[in-house]
């Protein structure tokens, strides 16, 4: 029973975040997203960033503007996850590194954010 159930609120939620896309081009969700977060409105505009990585997966701005956003509506922990999308996509990028270097900070991960500076500082030498 659990298990349906589980199966269940997932299939919402997917239909959720489908359906408060719609009507929104990736393109203009993203747009809408850059100007949220440049005005502090961190919660629209992880919502818009959210629309664009759910269709694009692949798009590098959409996962490290959605890493800044869930930072600033205080969700650190769960801006990792995309910001080290972003990282992994590009490496060499600064703001990919000092964002998910925030968000390290942020959540509590001192010590694996000291790890992945000095990691990074190693790699330059």
């Amino acid at each position: 029973m659990t298990r349906r159930y589980i199966r269940c609120a997932v299939a919402v939620l997917a239909s959720a975040a489908v359906a408060a896309c719609a009507g929104r081009s990736p393109e203009r969700a993203e747009a809408l997203g850059d100007h949220y977060l440049s005005v502090e409105q961190y919660d629209r505009a992880a919502d818009n960033y959210a629309c664009v990585v759910n269709e694009w997966p692949w798009r590098y701005d959409a996962h490290l503007g959605l890493g800044k956003a869930l930072i600033g509506s205080g969700h650190a922990d769960q801006a990792r996850t995309h910001l080290e999308i972003a990282y992994t996509q590009r490496p060499n990028d600064t703001e990919a590194i000092e964002t998910l270097a925030e968000a390290m900070f942020q959540s509590g991960d001192k010590a694996g954010m000291s790890r992945f500076l000095s990691k990074r500082a190693q790699e330059r030498q």
